[in-house]
């Protein structure tokens, strides 16, 4: 991983930032399974980046360039544009726009999640886009509350099903499918004398797939 930026003055004492993000990540996947291809796979991450500010105001920019090579060659391309300002100063702040990422998740990340999980999966990369709006107020002392709408797209998101091959039917299988995701979250923080804070959290979303 590698990030190289230059901020620069603009519109007054306002620092911009222009930068450039590079990562690389390397999945190898070895099997002595009938049907199932030892392989490795490379995914290139090159992000240039500008971030933006006027006073109040914020905008963070960005485009994700991700070629994927090895046993499947693919080119991502992911936009991300956030902004950031004051609808009432010090009492309601807005933050919104979109962002996304491509990741492959490798096994061992999936055996901590699941740790039944088979030994012998034919994985894919998974990258998603989501387009948010949230809110953060504070017309109460001591009182926090955010609300946050969104919706996800995913491709190839992974889903756990039973591994019908497993002797004992007492294993899990991955299962990939497109998907949106919609949901809703609210946060709400009071705070007592700088000291204890009371924090409670509310989601609510729902799924549709395209196939299961």
């Amino acid at each position: 991983y590698a990030d190289a930026n230059k901020k620069f003055k603009l519109f007054g004492q306002d620092k911009q930032t222009i930068g450039l993000k590079f990562n690389y990540k390397q999945t190898f996947d070895k099997f002595d399974q009938p049907g199932f291809d030892t392989y490795n796979t490379g995914i290139v991450s090159i992000k240039p980046y500008f971030d933006f500010k006027v006073k109040k105001f914020e905008l963070h920019t960005a485009l994700d360039f991700s070629p994927e090579f090895g046993k499947e060659s693919k080119f991502h391309l992911i936009p991300t544009a956030v902004v950031d300002f004051p609808i009432i100063p010090s009492q309601l702040n807005f933050k919104g726009g979109i962002i996304g990422g491509v990741e492959r998740i490798s096994l061992n990340s999936l055996r901590i999640e699941n740790p039944y999980i088979a030994p012998y999966l034919n994985q894919k990369t998974t990258s998603n886009i989501n387009l948010f709006a949230a809110l953060k107020s504070n017309f109460v002392d001591n009182l926090d509350i955010n609300l946050e709408l969104g919706m996800q797209y995913l491709k190839n998101q992974q889903f756990y099903s039973f591994d019908t091959v497993a002797s004992y039917k007492n294993m899990f299988s991955i299962t990939y499918d497109n998907a949106s995701r919609l949901y809703i979250k609210a946060n709400m923080g009071y705070s007592l004398d700088k000291t204890f804070k009371v924090i409670a959290e509310l989601e609510y979303q729902t799924y549709n797939v395209e196939s299961l």
